[in-house]
């Protein structure tokens, strides 16, 4: 999310992806698909919950506002496009380890 509120999203990279999801290069399909509803599913609680009400929610020092969680699921989106190669490898593994 730092380097997307900087204007870096060229400098994100997959590990970065993978830590915004909670996974890793080298989780499964069942890994991938638990994390990833988790994700909008959190996405979706948390803009009920708040509706079209203003906020700041500060991480360390960093304040985040409603407009930078209205981004954070266009980010997971596009972060999805981008690398849809390296999930689809995910996707292809189906036993756990």
């Amino acid at each position: 999310m730092e380097k997307f509120r900087e204007d870096r999203t060229g400098d994100v990279t997959f590990l970065d992806a993978c830590a915004l999801w909670g996974i890793t290069p080298r989780s499964n399909f069942k890994e991938l698909t638990v994390k990833f509803a988790e994700f909008d599913q959190l996405l979706a609680d948390v803009s009920a919950a708040i509706g079209s009400d203003e906020f700041v929610l500060k991480y360390g020092e960093v304040p985040y506002s409603k407009a930078d969680f209205d981004s954070l699921g266009h980010l997971s989106e596009s972060l999805r496009e981008k690398f849809s190669k390296e999930i689809d490898t995910i996707k292809q593994r189906r036993t756990e380890r």
